[in-house]
């Protein structure tokens, strides 16, 4: 039974006794590979545990059925953009790792939705990409629950009577948490880049260069930054809206002390299970209905939409291309249907296929990373105007997120996201601009899509500045 005044106190020691093993040159010897211990625990509250944990560096993930959720402190092993390797570099790396351990091994992390130079400093704690295989995690998969602990160590390192000492804490460390009163600081003020002027103006341009040039749709994206009165905790922040969000990927990543980086995605960009293959096309939108009777009248509208189903088509034959390219056998990519979440609705197509080759995360996240859900088409062209337009940085947001496990592979679409900073809030909206487009219509689709942050800070409603791009 453990003791309840039994803290992560332990974890810190045990933080302390691998620092003092992993800085000894004679234990470093010899090949490197992932120990893995773990110990069933009971049910738990994953993020009231992990909000009570002092690490700076934390993960949560958790999967849109609610399957499989993790929270993980620390950092076992950490991939960054400082090694000056690029994405295939970054794989491989990982792989070579995950291939020597347990097979529930998982890096979890991102990349920037632009993969060239950070121009902002704000996102700098995030890199072009970061990814953690955390030293301590709570997991509920399914109706199994435990804890993990990962070192990356030579074999020769873990003799009987330290393996025996990682079990020991491992098995006292304290999961019992209870979540807290929700403490969401209040907004002193909001600002919204571009403002609603110069939204409308960038649209108007758009719209030219549609009918004098190569580009058929580009995704504008939106930073309204939330002033608070005070800091916000990232992990109190998703908890709540993870009670107001429904079928979406749950996600933190926060690098260090005062950075985080959540959203509730509803949109995977591709799962890899071996050889198997899985996408879904999302694209178009409605909100939804005061009455069923409405709700059911813009569901119908959406369905029957020519721009929107255009611009879903464009979304859906782009990864076909890929699974037509990559895959020995492909199905579905024919059926779609409305995605109905909370706030809003979309046109969602589902897609599946059996690869020629399963060692091609690299290829599939290049090549489906940017849709035209996030970006545009062309796709060189729609991201040159998205460079040249926006006024701000997106970081993450449109970004892939997810996890890197030995032999599969998970990725979603960082929509409905935002970026914490201290007391500042920068949540990010898109819209996809076509011909067609009314700049106001698509003004209040940006409304729409960050009703979920919106409604979980108080006083959302204080004085909203004007900001011009």
């Amino acid at each position: 039974m453990r003791n309840p005044d039994v803290t992560l106190d332990a974890a810190a020691a045990l933080s302390t006794d691998l620092a003092a093993l992993l800085s000894n040159p004679e234990a470093q010897a010899g090949p490197r590979r992932v120990h893995r211990l773990m110990s069933c625990v009971p049910a738990v509250d994953l993020l009231a545990w992990l909000q009570k944990q002092p690490e700076s560096n934390k993960i949560f993930w958790s999967d849109r059925e609610q399957a499989f959720a993790v929270a993980g402190i620390g950092a076992a092993s950490l991939k960054t953009d400082r090694s000056g390797r690029g994405v295939e570099g970054l794989f491989e790396e990982m792989r070579e790792e995950l291939l020597s351990g347990h097979d529930d091994l998982r890096y979890y992390g991102g990349f920037r939705f632009d993969l060239g130079p950070a121009r902002d400093a704000k996102w700098g704690p995030f890199g072009t990409y970061r990814f953690v295989l955390p030293q301590f995690e709570l997991v509920a998969h399914g109706d199994d629950h435990y804890a993990a602990c990962n070192v990356v160590l030579p074999d020769t390192a873990i003799d009987a009577r330290l393996a025996d000492a990682l079990r020991v804490r491992l098995a006292t460390l304290e999961t019992s948490a209870t979540p807290s009163q929700p403490e969401i600081p209040g907004v002193l003020r909001w600002s919204d880049t571009p403002d609603l002027r110069g939204w409308c103006d960038s649209v108007r341009d758009l719209l030219d260069a549609f009918e004098s040039g190569t580009l058929e749709k580009v995704v504008l994206a939106r930073e309204s930054s939330f002033h608070l009165t005070g800091e916000a905790d990232p992990v109190e922040l998703l908890r709540v809206l993870m009670g107001n969000t429904t079928y979406s990927y749950h996600y933190l990543f926060q690098p260090e002390a005062g950075f985080g980086f959540i959203g509730a995605s509803p949109e995977q960009l591709y799962k890899r299970v071996g050889a198997f293959l899985q996408s879904e096309a999302v694209a178009g939108t409605r909100p939804r209905g005061s009455t069923p009777e409405e709700d059911e009248r813009l569901g119908k509208e959406l369905l029957s939409s020519e721009k929107e189903r255009w611009e879903h088509r464009y979304v859906l034959d782009s990864i076909r291309d890929l699974f037509n390219d990559r895959c020995e056998a492909v199905w579905g990519g024919e059926d779609t249907e409305l995605l109905v979440l909370r706030h809003c609705q979309h046109l969602q197509t589902r897609i599946e296929g059996r690869l020629t080759a399963a060692d091609c995360d690299t290829e599939l996240l290049t090549g489906l990373h940017p849709t035209p859900a996030v970006g545009g088409l062309p796709r060189d062209e729609a991201l040159e105007c998205i460079r040249t337009t926006e006024s701000f940085e997106r970081g993450w947001y449109t970004g892939p997120v997810g996890w890197v496990g030995r032999d599969a592979t998970e990725f979603a679409v960082a929509i409905r996201s935002a970026l914490v900073r201290g007391s500042t809030l920068s949540v990010y909206a898109g819209a996809g601009i076509v011909p067609g487009s009314e700049p106001q219509n698509e003004w209040d689709e940006l409304e729409n899509k960050i009703a979920d942050f919106r409604n979980i800070l108080e006083g959302a409603g204080a004085p909203r500045e004007t900001v011009q791009p």
